[in-house]
């Protein structure tokens, strides 16, 4: 049995009176460092479920167990190997509480509080199952981490969830299905383990005295804000022993539907409007598991940013022709072959344009807002990807018109091809001149695009980029542009005004993307552009 002499000064345990034990095992924070020189492996802690946890216990008077300070990536509270090697404390502290709830109320219940970093109002449930026909039926090689006769607890949960604008998945993207995940080892998948503490807990899971369920939050659940309390307010759910009366359909709502067809693979829309000083990227594309990802990306004033991602399994899209929903994220096919954006929820504030380059730093110098879009795309001629977009933009109470060129990307897909560094540039210049050129480089610059001029449409025939980096070497500063059509010979150059730097890796090595705002000019033509640039980075951080 484990003394208090011999826990971690990091970890806190809170002593509660209800039949409910709260865990949170990632509670704990990582050195700081930039991304261009760290493990892609390093995982991010679960940023304000330490102070979450601490805030249930209260509220449900319940017992806790909670990581304030520890790294993950030194010491992982949620994988059973780590558990063993590192903390076998653990064991003996769930095993306390489980038959302490056990001898009080005949069941115990867990509640594992983890973190994901989607900015959408959304809970995910792991139990190492999903819900079909009323039934669990086991994830992968997972086990249900709960009787059957839980599910009305869920579904009350869940419920309460939706009443306040909180979507409730069942396992959609983290099921608890895992061997390493320590949900698991309270289920008969570790009645035959060499640990008698284990064995216990895994013999008491298979009785059906122990419920033991993972809670994924999205960051507008954990950040403080309206959507946290209304988290709290639901997660009584849990502390309430009495589960009958619940509606059929209450339970069939945590069923995922059956698979729909989907919308267009992929839609992104990037504008720069240098008189309000506003800049946007927004997109929504289908990777190859069927999930959708969404997100809107606002530059704001000089250094500040906006954000919203989320995503959606295919299953839940129930799209009109001409649509993609995702997350609350909405495009809508206008008229005049125009496209409309509709958004209204949650976003981050970024006091920075670096943030995602140490995620975890950038996370936790955020601040939770309110973001409204309402915007309306329209080409410049049928058949262009450039044209302009109008609407208003919302924030805290706050609003500002949008007018701006625009390019809109509809239903191309992922890119297949082979990586090569690459430069996108879309250049509006004046009032009747809209430039979109890409520049891929391998031992040669090739170069395609389409340039709108006075009314007119023409394919590129040639173009050249050329690209002035800051002393980093690695950050955009300028470029000299190129661009040769029937009509004549464009020469424009261009000035970066946001750089928004993203790490992604390779299948050998990392790619360095700059994405963001600039400023271009034809001699006395100036106009308000976007810009994209990746390359290769070589171990060291320099582009090879």
């Amino acid at each position: 049995m484990t003394s208090a002499n011999e826990l971690p000064d990091w970890l806190a345990r809170v002593t509660g009176q209800s039949p409910l034990l709260l865990v949170a095992p990632h509670g704990g924070r990582r050195p700081r460092a930039s991304a261009l020189d760290v493990d892609d492996s390093r995982k991010v802690n679960d940023l304000h479920t330490a102070e979450l946890t601490f805030e249930l216990a209260e509220r449900l008077q319940a017992a806790a167990i909670i990581n304030c300070a520890q790294d993950r990536n030194r010491l992982d509270l949620n994988r059973v190997s780590d558990v063993r090697s590192g903390a076998p404390w653990l064991v003996d502290l769930l095993l306390d509480d489980v038959r302490r709830q056990i001898d009080a109320a005949g069941q115990a219940t867990v509640l594992f509080i983890h973190g994901w970093n989607a900015i959408q109002p959304g809970c995910d449930v792991g139990i190492g199952a999903r819900l079909e026909a009323g039934s669990l039926l086991p994830v992968r090689q997972g086990v249900p981490s709960i009787p059957a006769t839980f599910v009305p607890r869920i579904a009350r949960f869940a419920a309460a969830c939706r009443a306040g604008g909180i979507e409730v998945t069942i396992g959609e993207r983290y099921p608890g299905a895992g061997r390493e995940n320590v949900l698991q080892m309270l289920t008969a998948r570790f009645a035959g383990d060499a640990h008698p503490g284990i064995r216990e807990l895994a013999r008491l899971g298979n009785e059906g005295k122990i419920a033991a369920v993972q809670l994924e939050l999205a960051v507008p659940l954990r950040w403080p804000g309206r959507l946290r309390a209304h988290l709290i307010d639901a997660m009584d759910a849990f502390a309430e022993s009495a589960c009958d009366r619940v509606p059929a359909p209450a339970v069939a709502a945590l069923e995922a539907p059956k698979p729909q067809v989907t919308a267009a693979e992929s839609l992104s829309i990037a504008f720069h409007d240098g008189n309000a000083g506003i800049g946007g990227f927004a997109g929504a594309e289908r990777v190859s598991s069927g999930r959708r990802h969404g997100r809107l990306l606002l530059c704001v004033g000089a250094k500040r940013l906006s954000l919203f991602t989320g995503e959606d399994s295919s299953v839940h899209q129930r799209p009109r022709p001409g649509s993609v929903h995702c997350a609350g994220l909405s495009w809508m096919a206008d008229d005049d072959r125009g496209m409309r954006l509709e958004f209204d929820g949650p976003c981050l504030v970024f006091p920075r344009t670096d943030p995602f380059l140490d995620l975890e730093d950038g996370l936790a110098d955020s601040t939770l807002s309110h973001l409204q879009a309402s915007l309306v795309w329209r080409p410049a001629i049928p058949g262009t990807c450039l044209g302009r977009l109008d609407g208003r933009l919302g924030h805290d109470g706050s609003s500002v018109s949008v007018s701006a060129p625009a390019a809109l990307d509809h239903g191309r897909g992922l890119e297949a091809s082979p990586w090569r560094q690459r430069r996108v540039l879309r250049v509006p210049l004046g009032d009747d001149t809209f430039l979109s050129i890409v520049s891929r480089v391998d031992h040669d610059e090739h170069v395609e695009g389409e340039i709108v001029r006075g009314g007119v449409l023409e394919p590129l025939l040639s173009g050249r980029v050329s690209v002035r980096n800051c002393p980093d070497r690695l950050t955009p500063e300028a470029w000299r542009i190129e661009a040769v059509s029937r009509s004549g010979t464009l020469r424009v150059f261009g000035q970066v005004s946001h750089a928004i730097p993203v790490v992604r890796p390779l299948a050998t090595g990392k790619m360095l993307t700059h994405f963001g705002l600039a400023r271009f000019a034809d001699g006395e033509r100036v106009g308000f552009g976007t810009f994209e640039q990746s390359q290769r980075l070589s171990p060291k951080g320099t582009d090879r």
